[in-house]
């Protein structure tokens, strides 16, 4: 009786033993089948981009997408391949407009295009590589360097099938991009490199840019309002008639920068280094300049009504025809500045430091009051 017992028990045993066997091979089966699966459509996929009509190439980049979505493993591989796709041909499109505005003409590859408009093919690659699930890239950093984009697209579609709502941009090198015209709103551009990049026109509105390098950069005409510039690197930047109205830039470095023209009305701007900027004309009603760094810089014209300028450094700078009414100048270093024909109606000067300022027919009513009461007339 226990020997029967014991032969049941290893018949029940050697069964499954050998089941578990079966089993583990079919998985094995199953995944080599699913791999060579995937290379056959990556193989196809690929192929397709190097197609000369446009519609082969888009299904090409769809293809790509759709492998990334599947198997996380081969994301980093893909978006590689992707990049390196947008790169290069990118980089055709400018050679052929070159070439068109010197009269030459030549076919184009990418189809029947206006000069303005980014090809399907590229635009729907940076759309994948914006939307990827940034948590598989491993390896994987985008590369845009020097690529132009001109006019893309770099926003994140309403489309529920995308990983994401927010473009994935965050510590990509977009150094000496050109991204004139480009739309970038609500982007995620944390760590992002952007020196030297032609941002002209472009639509900023709302992005993320912290800790990011925009030294040098073009923002000639850029919205950047509500953007996140906290701990970014503006120095030397050109932000001529830039719009930053409501941006916050504490603390940020925007020496040299050119900000002329620029709306920076309730801008959050205390700490900031602001030394040798060019801010002619620049609308800076009601933001907040408190502890910043102005000296050397140009504020002619600049419309500083109601700013807060608590203890700035505005020695030497430039406030020619400046409209200051209402402004809160309360312990400002003003020493050596020219504030000829600027308006400092009703302006706190409590305890300002006005030595050797040049006041020549400066709006004081007022301001002189104030002024006065600590310091003594200003004649």
């Amino acid at each position: 009786m226990v020997l029967a017992s014991l032969v049941a028990v290893g018949g029940l045993w050697y069964t499954a033993v050998q089941t578990q066997q079966a089993n583990q091979q079919s998985r094995a089966e199953r995944m080599l089948a699913k791999e060579a699966q995937i290379t056959d459509r990556y193989t196809a996929a690929v192929e397709n981009l190097g197609d000369k009509k446009v519609d082969v190439r888009l299904g090409g980049v769809y293809a790509l997408e759709r492998i990334m979505q599947d198997s996380p493993r081969d994301h980093p591989t893909i978006a590689n391949v992707l990049n390196t796709y947008v790169r290069t041909h990118a980089g055709e499109r400018q050679l052929r407009f070159a070439d068109r505005s010197r009269g030459k003409s030549q076919d184009t590859p990418n189809g029947d295009e206006k000069n303005d408009e980014v090809p399907a093919d590229i635009q729907a690659a940076l759309t994948v590589l914006v939307t990827r699930d940034a948590s598989h890239d491993r390896s994987f950093t985008l590369n845009f360097m020097n690529a132009q984009l001109a006019n893309a697209d770099l926003t994140a579609p309403d489309d529920p099938r995308r990983s994401t709502a927010v473009a994935q941009l965050q510590e990509a090198n977009l150094a000496n991009a050109d991204l004139r015209g480009a739309d970038l709103a609500g982007a995620d551009l944390r760590g992002t490199n952007l020196r030297d990049a032609d941002l002209r026109d472009a639509d900023l509105r709302g992005t993320n840019l912290n800790y990011a390098d925009l030294s040098d950069a073009d923002l000639l005409n850029a919205n950047l309002r509500d953007a996140n510039l906290s701990d970014a690197n503006l120095r030397d930047a050109d932000l001529l008639n830039a719009n930053l109205r409501g941006t916050g830039l504490y603390n940020r470095n925007l020496r040299n920068a050119d900000l002329s023209g620029t709306n920076l009305r309730d801008a959050g701007l205390s700490d900031a280094d602001l030394r040798g900027a060019l801010l002619l004309s620049a609308d800076l009603s009601d933001a907040d300049l408190s502890d910043a760094g102005l000296r050397d810089a140009d504020l002619r014209d600049a419309n500083l009504r109601d700013a807060d300028l608590l203890n700035a450094d505005l020695g030497d700078a430039n406030l020619g025809d400046a409209n200051l009414r209402d402004a809160d100048l309360g312990n400002a270093d003003l020493g050596d500045a020219d504030l000829r024909n600027a308006n400092l109606l009703n302006a706190d000067l409590r305890d300002a430091d006005l030595t050797d300022a040049n006041l020549r027919d400066a709006n004081l009513t007022d301001a002189k009051r104030k002024y006065a009461a600590r310091h003594g007339a200003i004649t």
